[in-house]
């Protein structure tokens, strides 16, 4: 598992995107029962080529790192679907290893997914610490909790009854503690819109979106013409790249 990631997209509008994912070791099916959840990244297919394991991944757009330096407040309503994702390997039996602020991503619309695929394991671990600790981030814009046992929030003030005894429960507590935590109201995913939107500008799909831009005539727009990237079309690709063409077709 892990491995190097690529984006890959259609050259004609609509872009549609996925993410192709080199793996080191082979999934079994058996391994992917529990990854269907609508917080987690969704895992579309899987195959060999050239002696190589690869899946085909569902498309984010931006990380939790990105939001959280937009000039935008994060607020209480923005924690609760992480913990839905969290739950929801917990109560399979899966634990993420490495869970930090760039494997939480987001799809455009807003949505919180949770990259799996790069260090879970199998345990029956059901401490809400690691939540706790990136709830913490996001009220403290990135800043994370003082090093010691303790998580404590740097201006407590700031923050709700509810906020504080959530992080007081998430500190020692399991994840079931937190179930029915008044602090974790379920809310749309669209309140992540314009947060996501912010630190979306300028990635890939932004970029690809713009470099295939027409304008009324059917003409290519000016970024299109202009930017180095699209010269790259002309050069003869890899068969690594071969295979994402394919795909995408």
């Amino acid at each position: 598992r892990g491995g190097i990631v690529t984006a890959a997209g259609t050259r004609k509008a609509p872009v549609q995107m996925v993410v192709i994912k080199e793996l080191r070791s082979v999934l079994r099916t058996t391994e992917l029962k529990w990854t269907f959840h609508q917080n987690l990244v969704a895992f579309l297919e899987m195959y060999q080529f050239e002696g190589k394991m690869l899946a085909v991944m569902e498309y984010t757009v931006a990380t939790l790192r990105q939001v959280m330096a937009v000039p935008l407040s994060l607020e209480e309503i923005h924690i609760s679907a992480l913990f839905e994702g969290i739950r929801h390997l917990s109560k399979n039996g899966v634990v993420h290893n490495n869970l930090n602020t760039s494997k939480v991503l987001f799809t455009p619309d807003g949505c919180v997914k949770i990259a799996f695929l790069d260090d879970y394991q199998a345990s029956t671990s059901t401490h809400a610490r690691p939540l706790d600790i990136i709830a913490i981030e996001m009220m403290q814009k990135g800043i994370p909790p003082d090093p010691g046992n303790a998580l404590i929030l740097r201006h407590p003030d700031l923050w709700s009854a509810e906020a504080a005894n959530f992080l007081s429960v998430a500190s020692w507590g399991s994840l079931q503690d937190l179930k029915n935590n008044k602090f974790l109201t379920c809310s749309s995913p669209t309140v992540m819109i314009p947060h996501v939107e912010h630190a979306r500008w300028g990635t890939v799909e932004w970029v690809a979106t713009s470099l295939i831009g027409e304008d009324a005539g059917g003409n290519q727009s000016q970024l299109a013409q202009d930017t180095p990237m699209r010269q790259k079309e002309t050069e003869k690709p890899t068969s690594y790249d071969d295979l994402i063409s394919e795909y995408m077709s």
